[in-house]
């Protein structure tokens, strides 16, 4: 989905390790993205040494109907997007 400037904030909700190679490229993707469309407001959830933050992506699993197991995982209203891989991870979104 194409992500515009809108009046309302749209809400990405991100799952993520910060050992993962692909998660930190993600991230440098969202800063760059973030500096281009300020309606984004990003929340990063780190799962695998914040216990919180497991049982928060456990709930999110539950409510979507489908277990997240892999890291990243990035969450847009109902649409998902598992891994980051540059340039083809960036038109999904």
């Amino acid at each position: 989905i194409p992500i515009r400037a809108t009046e309302k904030p749209l809400n990405i909700y991100v799952f993520y390790s910060k050992d993962c190679s692909h998660c930190a490229a993600q991230e440098v993707f969202f800063e760059e993205l973030s500096e281009k469309d300020k309606s984004l407001v990003f929340h990063r959830y780190e799962v695998v040494y914040n216990k919180e933050n497991q049982g928060i992506m456990k709930k999110v699993g539950d409510l979507i109907g489908t277990p997240i197991t892999t890291v990243p995982f990035v969450l847009i209203g109902r649409s998902r997007i598992t891994g980051f891989t540059e340039g083809w991870s960036a038109t999904r979104i």
